[in-house]
């Protein structure tokens, strides 16, 4: 976009809707290699594909080398992809077939780092100002503005203050002001929040939803944390070994994951072992841990090839589980197990319950029943729709 002199006052208006909003940001079959000493090639990115609407914030979620700080690199010109194209904006930044490969600095897009790299000689409203004075704009103007965004992120009358004399986290929300003031096309997050403690970190998230939810930016955000990712995503894209597992909404990613490492990634899962009895069009009957239960389909069971006989593996978020002393659940989905250990973590109590030869973990509200202490006989239970069959890797 182009800067005028003359900018308009910042809005607080609704984004607007994903579905039929316009493309800012197209990733289409990106892949980048690097290779290792001694001759190997390996694919930090393989093969990626994704769009980012108007309105959106895309969250790349993954553990550490799964390729996701790389790819957000490859969209922001600090890394050259091996193959692919990226689009900002319509605007080809990065083509292999035709060799289009645009610097940082001719790509509608900012970037907010770990870090927060605030000039120290410079004051808040002038660190802030600075992406507008760099583009052109009057000095007044881009004060003014800067005073603007800088009471967007809750420092307003703060603009005289030096970096040296704030908080990591006033310092955090400067970064924040100075990466939206221009309006980019798409905004890049690069794990800005990992540098600050874990209090100062829930605030940071809340402000940052509320500004997308304002100012309706596009946006890439990259995370290793998995909370972060369903708090602040419209979709997550869950990657591992340089490619997309997932990619969808935060409630699908978390309630119909596609595949095993994606539950274990997304929250806590019990996992266990089950065998196929027979399919119908509603449901799936399975045997699990010696029960005979029916996995309705409307639960996130969608085969429809399964066979009798077949080994499946069946997900239940410790949550849906419940868990009463032996001979009090009411319900035939019941297991009678013995529990191992528990432990008080505040909002819940977890209980680590041995059925069989099966662990399942329990979360109930709470403090500790004292009816639940380790090795007491307990029922745990199940409801049939709380169950989710996954892929296996």
């Amino acid at each position: 976009m182009t800067i005028i002199d003359e900018l308009p006052a910042a809005e607080a208006t609704a984004p607007a809707r994903a579905d039929g909003s316009p493309v800012l940001l197209e990733v289409n079959s990106v892949t980048k290699k690097f290779e290792r000493h001694g001759g190997d090639i390996v694919n930090a990115v393989d093969d990626v594909s994704f769009e980012v609407r108007t309105g959106e914030l895309l969250v790349l979620l993954g553990p550490s080398g799964c390729g996701k700080s790389t790819l957000l690199r490859c969209i922001a010109g600090l890394e050259s992809p091996t193959e692919g194209v990226i689009r900002i904006d319509g605007d080809a930044v990065y083509d292999s077939s035709s060799r289009t490969v645009k610097a940082p600095n001719e790509r509608d897009v900012n970037m907010m780092f770990q870090s927060y790299a605030l000039w120290p000689h410079m004051n808040l409203e002038d660190n802030v100002a600075y992406p507008l004075r760099s583009a052109g704009v009057r000095k007044a103007v881009a004060r003014r503005r800067a005073a603007e965004y800088l009471d967007l992120v809750g420092l307003g009358g703060l603009g005289r203050q030096h970096p040296g004399m704030i908080s990591g986290g006033q310092q955090q929300r400067v970064a924040l002001a100075r990466t939206l003031i221009s309006e980019p096309s798409v905004v890049l997050f690069d794990e800005p929040l990992s540098n600050v403690d874990a209090r100062v970190r829930v605030k940071l998230r809340a402000l940052l939803v509320r500004l997308h939810r304002q100012l309706g930016f596009a946006a890439v955000y990259v995370t290793h944390d998995q909370v972060e990712a369903m708090s602040l995503g419209t979709r997550i894209a869950v990657m591992r070994s340089g490619r997309v597992d997932q990619l969808a909404s935060p409630v699908t990613v978390y309630e119909r994951p596609s595949n095993r490492s994606t539950a274990e990634f997304i929250g806590e899962a019990n996992f266990l072992d089950a065998t196929v009895l027979g399919s119908a069009d509603d449901s799936l009957t399975v045997e699990v841990a010696g029960r005979e239960i029916s996995v309705p389909r409307s639960s996130g069971t969608v085969r429809t090839d399964a066979v009798p006989g077949e080994a499946i593996t069946l997900m239940v978020r410790p949550e849906k589980c419940s868990i009463a002393p032996a001979g009090a659940a009411d319900g035939n989905l019941s297991w009678r197990g013995v529990v191992v250990a528990r432990t008080f973590s505040g909002a819940h109590t977890e209980y680590q319950c041995r059925i069989e030869d099966r662990s399942v973990t329990v979360w109930a509200f709470g403090v500790p029943d004292p009816a639940l202490h380790e090795s007491a006989e307990v029922d745990v239970t199940v409801p049939a729709e709380a169950f989710r069959v996954v892929a296996d890797d």
